[in-house]
């Protein structure tokens, strides 16, 4: 928290400021603690729970200032998240389709447009890696959680599980 007051202090903010913080119904627990844990930096959030169709709106619109919102990414590809969520929208909406925040950095989208493109395994782990670090320093979105998969086993099954958390039955097996 240390950390947090100085780097707010330093910011054009420093004298604290007050704006929505946007969630749907579920995230009312999420949204009252980090309303509180921000209250002594100087930022009151003011909490405004709205339906599902109300977020879309305001995030389509790029209406909400702050919202809490969970992301799921299937692929479990970084690509997913930094193309749809850091590259700034298109025209067709190949790119950047989740960037309600309207940021926009062209050397993220050249990195994230070549890393698209590129054919060699380590090539696009280099560029993904790259533009991974200038979309994290870029402090659009603050992760709050990642959800962790946990299972538990019997001896007597043979399973490793799979990236996505899924349980596929044809993928669990008796011992021998």
């Amino acid at each position: 928290m240390d950390t947090a007051r100085r780097l707010f202090k330093e910011s054009t903010h420093s004298h604290g400021f007050r704006q929505p913080l946007y969630f749907i119904g579920t995230y009312a627990p999420v949204a009252q603690y980090v309303a509180k844990a921000v209250r002594p930096l100087g930022i009151d959030f003011e909490l405004r729970e709205v339906d599902m169709g109300r977020m879309d709106q305001l995030l389509f619109s790029q209406g909400a200032p702050a919202f809490i919102l969970q992301f799921t990414f299937p692929t479990v590809d970084s690509s997913d998240v930094l193309y749809f969520g850091f590259h700034t929208m298109t025209a067709d909406r190949s790119y950047g389709v989740l960037n309600f925040s309207g940021f926009s950095d062209p050397r993220l989208d050249t990195i994230l447009e070549r890393s698209s493109a590129e054919m060699d395994l380590l090539g696009r782990y280099e560029l993904l890696k790259e533009g991974m670090r200038i979309a994290m320093e870029s402090n659009v979105w603050v992760p709050l959680s990642v959800r962790l998969n946990i299972f538990a086993a019997s001896k007597k099954i043979h399973w490793l599980g799979n990236i996505r958390g899924h349980i596929i039955l044809e993928e669990i097996k008796l011992r021998h």
